[in-house]
């Protein structure tokens, strides 16, 4: 049964500069009990075949090209809406939650939620 202390009020993002001045995008959870918390990921440094490559906004005019816009775009316009409002017992809950929205596995999920894309 899902309580106020797990159901998710708000999610949003923000586009902000990691520690080597890389656009990167922070994500703010609120939850309906009061409790809220936030994220950020600085782009890897990984170059494996099985690595993810970073899905940049490619706008020349801002950050070279680097900017996160759309990562936080999705998050706010794709995942927030159907995260808000449910209440996840456990993390393969949310991970399904994850799985019908964009259809990929949940390695390139993650990836996709820190401003990346696989090939």
């Amino acid at each position: 049964m899902a309580t106020e202390l797990t159901r998710i009020e708000k999610l949003s993002a923000l586009e902000i500069l990691d520690s080597r001045g890389r656009p990167t995008i922070k994500c703010f959870c609120t939850l309906e009990g009061g409790i809220s918390a936030s994220a950020s990921v600085p782009s890897g440094a990984s170059t494996g075949g099985s690595e993810a490559v970073e899905l940049r906004d490619g706008n020349p005019n801002r950050f070279r090209g680097l900017g996160c816009l759309n990562a936080v775009s999705n998050l706010q316009q794709v995942l927030a809406p159907a995260l808000e409002g449910e209440s996840f017992s456990s993390q393969a809950a949310l991970i399904n939650v994850f799985r019908n929205l964009t259809e990929l596995p949940i390695n390139q999920i993650w990836e996709q939620i820190r401003c990346s894309q696989f090939h």
